[in-house]
């Protein structure tokens, strides 16, 4: 997914310049930049130089000022976060839309928009979720999340800004992907091995409710095989664990829209009589259900003498 935004990460410049003091922007200069996204983040960023918080207010859908917590605080953060008085937008990315239909009609637009401002000194990068229509509930037309952070925050600048990727209703300054591991294969190995660690010291133990912690709450139904074959392996513990290979990282957003994480990778396990090859699955981040991190599977096998 990342390659496909960056492919499709084509700049469309707004001709102008929007200031707090003396705008230049007229109607013609609108007519030029009449897309929806272009005109939603004209009328934006007018706000914000006008330190309107009313206008920025209006902007928001009915329902995601609602749904937000201390709506008005965060606009209120949003304007000291952004706090020069004249903006240039350097381009914008071209737009994610999308549509529900209900025999054959439109009953709901929206899109996604992502895109890069300079002003005095401070660069910004914006991600936008806008609801364009709804024809069934209305009160859900206009920008329903919104997330900016200055360029020099952001610690992912070599891909296209998503706030935290989960287009919550409201406004979030700063927000960030945190995943666990972020795409590197050496910190996924470092955090499985500590992972697995934790398992093999409760299954030792014979702390079975510890290593049902480790697994994802959707994968513990699985659990009693798994539990069964680590106690035969490894219920008089172990003397070394380390990485063997780490199969792949895989990043990205599903059809619900949660960005998850997931990697697969060996572990090498040996005991004073054996050694063993554990093949793992784990989620390491899933930006709106957490439900869904932890361990996925773990399978044991060369069981032999070694």
């Amino acid at each position: 997914m990342t390659i496909v935004w960056l492919l499709l990460a084509v700049g469309c410049k707004l001709p102008t310049r929007i200031s707090g003091e003396e705008s230049t922007l007229n109607s013609s200069e609108k007519s030029t930049s009449d897309s929806p996204e272009n005109a939603t983040v004209s009328a934006f960023l007018e706000a914000i130089a006008a330190r309107d918080s009313e206008a920025i207010t209006a902007l928001f859908a009915e329902n995601a000022r609602e749904e937000a917590s201390d709506f008005r605080d965060d606009v209120e953060e949003l304007l000291d976060y952004m706090h020069e008085k004249n903006f240039q937008v350097e381009k914008i990315f071209v737009p994610t839309r999308g549509e529900k239909k209900r025999y054959g009609v439109v009953m709901q637009q929206e899109e996604t928009v992502d895109g890069e401002i300079t002003s005095e000194g401070n660069s910004y990068r914006f991600t936008m979720r806008n609801v364009i229509k709804d024809k069934k509930e209305p009160k859900n037309a206009g920008i329903w999340s919104l997330s900016v952070i200055r360029t020099a925050d952001d610690p992912r600048p070599e891909f296209p800004y998503g706030g935290d990727c989960t287009y919550r209703p409201g406004i979030y300054v700063g927000a960030v992907l945190n995943p666990v591991v972020d795409g590197d294969e050496e910190k996924a190995g470092e955090l499985s091995l500590e992972t697995v660690t934790d398992l093999l010291t409760a299954v030792e133990k014979d702390d079975r409710a510890a290593a049902l912690a480790l697994f994802s709450a959707q994968s513990q139904a699985d659990f009693e095989e798994t539990w069964s074959t680590l106690r035969a392996c490894f219920g008089k513990g172990y003397e070394n664990l380390s990485v063997d290979k780490v199969e792949r990282i895989m990043e990205g957003r599903n059809d619900d829209g949660q960005w998850r994480e997931r990697g697969w990778l060996s572990l090498l396990v040996t005991t004073e009589q054996k050694k063993y090859r554990l093949d793992i699955e784990q989620v390491y981040y899933n930006s709106t259900n957490e439900d869904d991190v932890g361990l996925r599977s773990v399978t044991v096998t060369e069981c032999e003498n070694s």
